[in-house]
């Protein structure tokens, strides 16, 4: 699994080792990768991460587009 990151910031050496994220469940989720990919933009960065993992767990076929929102 892929998953694609942009980010606004001014914070010039920002640096992501993991996200953390609360399902509607109240369950909380680690989502780690194998390896990244980042492009700094002026604003801030796109990333790409790949060889994503829920809870130390592979998340391929997990987790569809549909189910992503954008906040």
């Amino acid at each position: 699994m892929r998953l694609y990151l942009s980010v606004d910031t001014d914070i010039e050496d920002l640096e992501i080792d993991y996200i953390e994220v609360r399902l509607v469940t109240g369950e909380i989720v680690m989502v780690e990768w194998d390896e990244s990919d980042i492009a700094w933009e002026e604003n801030g960065f796109d990333a790409r991460y790949k060889g994503v993992y829920f809870n130390e767990e592979y998340a391929n076929g997990k987790l569809s587009v549909r189910q992503v929102r954008r906040i």
